[in-house]
Order: C-alpha cells, then structure tokens, then sequence
C-alpha cells in the first residue's frame, strides 16, 4: 500500500508525522511519500518536495511564493497522476490542498483532508470540501456538524495535541533538570515560527521580558525555539535585554508545565500552553499590509471575536489578547504581572484552560485519522465517530 501526504506548514509537518507513525503502527510494510518538513522526514516518510518555507501570512507575503508553489503544485499533479497512491492525505494549508485536490478529482485517488481548513472556526469556510474529497477527520467537535451535508464523510478525530503534550517528568525533577533554584518562577516565551512573527512579535515579548526582569524578583525565562528557527538568535536577542534565557525546542511539556505564565504568538502553541493549565497573555501583529487585508476580510466577514485559540474553542475570554497597536511590551508586562501577583486570577484561568484541553477529545487522534487512511486505501467502510466510544470508555 502506497499512501501520499501533504502538509504545507510546520503544525502540518508535525502533524504528518504522527499520523505516518500511526499508519505504519497498522501496516508496517506501507510505503510513505509527500510533502513535508523535517518532522515527516525524520518519522521515516520519503520527501518529495520539502515544504518547510511554504507557509506565508497575509496576501503580501503569499503572492511573493505564488510563482513558486504553482510550479511546485503542477509538478506534484503530473507525480499524483503518473503513479496514483492508494490513498492521498492532506494536512491543513487549505490555498495549497484545496487546489491540488481540485487537480486531482476524478482521478481515482481516494482522498482524506486532515484539519480542514478553518476547522478552529464556529462557522468554516468549506470552498467546496465536501464535495473534493472522500472523507474529512477534523480535530474539532463543532466542525464535524459544519462540514455534514456533503458526499465526504466526516469524522470528529480529536485533537493530536492531547497526546503530544504530556509531561514525561514530575514539575520537581523538570525544575531540577533546567536549573530552577527554589523560589525561582518561571515565565514562558513563545514567539512563534514564521518570519512576520518573529519580525514584529519577538521585541515585543523582549521587552515584556525585560521589564517583568526589573520589576518582580527571582523570574527565569524560558523561551521556545519553533522548529528552523535560530536558537543561538533567540538566545542573542535576550541577553541583549539582560536576561539570559533557558532555550528549548518548541513548546517543551517537561520544562514548561512549570511556567506560572506564558507570553505567547497566536498560533497552534497557545493550544499546546492551554493543555499544560499555562495562564498566558497572547499577542498579534502584522505588517501594514496584512493590517489592511485584516480591515477589509472584517469588514467582509464581520468582527472577529477572539484569535487566542483557547478563547476561540471557550467562545469567551479566558486568556488576554494583545493585538496590533495593544501588543506593546508595557501592556504585555502588565497583563504577565497581573497573573503573577494575583493567585486567584491565575488559579481560575488553569481551571478554565482544564476545561478548554477536555474540549480536545480523548487520547488517539492520530490512530483514528490513520484508521479512516488505510479504510479509504483498502476500500473498507469509516468507522462512525471513533471519539464517541473513546469518551465513554
């Protein structure tokens, strides 16, 4: 059995990954192909077209790789078609995926879409899904009622997070193992991955940082290098503010389950802090550019009312948000502070983040996306929603 997977981003890759892992966990003799990161490439799967620099944010930046994607996209329908696999995966990155499924339709490839695009979204945006593809596994509950309706059967996989956020240590012995001295607290910083983020977001946790440093004693400051991101650059850029950090990569469970509060990006890393009960203030900005396309997607779409993932799946306010002319380093630190010096606010945010990770489904996610794969390459019935008995259970 032949099976191709496509992830456009590092959340994909990472994702890709786990789900390649879990196929062969089933079918050890499958043979693996796609497009993918590091992530996927060292799980074993065999790269076709590395997309580690194929993520953009906004209309700006992603008109710049337009030119090269197409030619990458044609080729990749020319190797599809050429040599069909038993069953395709796509992974998120919906500008990309939707297109190549499009290309492809009618070929005989049988189809899976793993996180939909906007699948975090109450009310997605499908751009004909449900009619692209043979089966849709979404990580989130509410999506699988959105996406229902269609020829594409849809299941509500659960999150892979759930599983891959877990402590491998106790809090003392990950405390010991960083260096933490008794009485030290520790504030987590996680600045995202993508060139923009880094650009405008990563001074401004910077200078949050240095202004908690001199105003609350016995801080240690963890921060998160996100895979292809320079540990040596992040370690540079806040002993330059006067804080000599703990570098890690990624959002390290061990270490940061210790975290009283995280500065964070926007992105997938809030979900991963709101797994661990981190209180964080989250923070967004874009380039003037994107600010426009930001104005003008609301104007179109209405209001946005939350972008921190954890307030999106609680459709209320549980952790603060930063954004745009509000994602200063004053108004971060204070927000941080607030969390530090005030026991109770910070207790009743860990218990409203509990609740949050109990929205993720149960452990398995990536076993029940590789089950509806091989089902789809070996032309055997999906299962019903495998989270409904898992949760029972």
């Amino acid at each position: 059995m032949e099976a191709f997977i496509v992830a456009g981003e590092p959340s994909g890759d990472r994702q890709g990954a786990a789900l390649a892992k879990e196929m062969w966990r089933r079918e050890p003799q499958a043979a693996i192909a796609g497009v993918g990161g590091p992530a996927m490439s060292d799980a074993g799967v065999s790269i076709v077209f590395d997309s580690t620099r194929w993520a953009a944010i906004g209309v700006g930046e992603a008109l710049k790789k337009v030119p090269r994607l197409w030619l990458k996209q044609r080729a990749l329908v020319r190797r599809l078609l050429a040599c069909p696999p038993a069953v395709m995966v796509l992974i998120d990155f919906g500008a990309f995926n939707l297109r190549l499924a499009r290309s492809v339709q009618g070929s005989g490839i049988p189809i899976l879409y793993y996180f939909p695009p906007r699948s975090w979204s109450r009310e997605p945006a499908t751009g004909g899904l449900t009619e692209l593809v043979d089966a849709i596994a979404t990580p989130f509950r509410w999506s699988r009622e959105a996406l229902s309706g269609g020829s594409a059967q849809v299941r509500w996989v659960g999150h892979p997070l759930v599983d891959q956020v877990r402590p491998t240590m106790e809090p003392a012995r990950a405390r010991a193992r960083w260096g933490l001295a008794e009485g030290e607290r520790l504030v987590a910083v996680v600045p995202g991955s993508r060139r923009q983020e880094l650009r405008y977001l990563l001074p401004v946790l910077a200078a949050a940082a240095a202004i908690l440093n001199g105003q609350l004693p016995g801080l240690r400051f963890a921060v998160t290098a996100a895979p292809g991101v320079s540990r040596q650059g992040l370690e540079q850029r806040f002993l330059r503010v006067g804080i000599e950090p703990i570098v890690v990569d990624g959002v390290d469970p061990d270490l940061l389950q210790a975290a009283e509060v995280a500065l964070a990006t926007s992105g997938t890393a809030t979900l991963e802090l709101a797994i661990l009960g981190v209180p964080m203030v989250v923070v967004y900005k874009v380039s003037p550019t994107n600010r426009v396309q930001w104005m003008i997607l609301q104007r179109m779409r209405g209001p946005v009312r939350f972008i921190a993932m954890p307030n999106v799946i609680a459709q209320r306010a549980i952790v603060s948000e930063l954004l745009q002319e509000r994602a200063r380093g004053d108004l971060v630190a204070a927000e941080a502070r607030r969390l530090l010096e005030d026991p109770g606010a910070a207790s009743r945010t860990r218990q409203e983040l509990h609740a949050v990770a109990q929205e993720l489904g149960p452990p398995g996610a990536a076993g029940r996306a590789a089950e509806m794969a091989l089902a789809l390459a070996h032309l055997r019935p999906i299962k019903d929603d495998a989270t409904t008995s898992a949760a029972a259970k």
